[in-house]
């Protein structure tokens, strides 16, 4: 990255892939240059929804660290 570049950070969306892809929307728009996702992608009670999560975050490039709700999801 170059000095000024914009970072977008999210977190925490626990399974809400209506959440995940609200939040890129609002980051792009916002210009950002890279965009992060910081653990718990995933919801480890609801495994069902992990492609739907992580399926957005792949497609637009979403930098991402995998967090403890991860672990169990293959995510």
């Amino acid at each position: 990255m170059k000095g000024g570049d914009l970072i977008g950070i999210m977190a925490d969306s626990h399974g809400k892939s209506e959440t995940i892809e609200a939040a890129i929307e609002l980051l792009k728009n916002r210009k950002c240059d890279r965009i992060y996702h910081l653990a718990d992608v995933c919801d480890s009670a609801h495994p069902e929804t992990a492609h739907t999560c992580v399926h957005p975050l792949q497609i637009n490039n979403v930098v991402t660290i995998k967090g403890n709700n991860d672990q169990g999801t293959h995510a």
